[in-house]
Formats: structure tokens, sequence, C-alpha cells
């Protein structure tokens, strides 16, 4: 099992994508976290699979919703955190 945070960049606020996060992982099985930065930007905990982690880094990529706009995730290994679900954090 690996954890990692993402900060996502682009157009990620106000247009749904947390909601739409929290769909793709709940669908994936994975769990973790996402809420907004003060910098526009967004913060994704998620934990799994090596192998899924990456078809879900790749899906955040080629935008979830229609109104937003991806240009670049940073992605750093971090402990895992032991988690069992995926939740929006406000």
């Amino acid at each position: 099992m690996s954890a990692y945070q993402l900060t996502v960049y682009g157009r990620v606020q106000g247009v749904g994508f947390r909601w739409s996060t929290l769909r793709l992982a709940t669908e994936m099985k994975m769990a973790g976290t996402v809420k907004n930065l003060l910098d526009g930007s967004v913060q994704i905990v998620i934990e799994g699979p090596e192998e899924k982690i990456a078809v879900f880094i790749e899906k955040l990529e080629h935008n979830l919703t229609p109104f937003a706009k991806v240009s670049s995730i940073d992605k750093q290994p971090i402990p895992n955190q032991n988690l069992t679900d995926f939740q929006i954090i406000d």
C-alpha cells in the first residue's frame, strides 16, 4: 500500500473538482482526502496500490469535470495514513 500527497494546480476550485475527485476515488475503492488550499490549488491525500494510484492521477490529469483545467500535479510520497474511506475536507 502506498500513500501520496498530491497538489493539483490550475482551474480546480469552484468547478466541482473536489466532488468529482471524491466520486472517482469512491469508484476506484481508494482512501484519502481532498481539500481546497488558500493559493487556489487542491490538495489530495490518496492511499492504495501503486498501480491504482497511477490510474487515479492519470484520470485527474484528464479533467474529471468539464469546468476544471488541471495545469500540473505535484506528487509527494508520504507515510501511509491507514485511512478507510475518502472524504472532502472543508
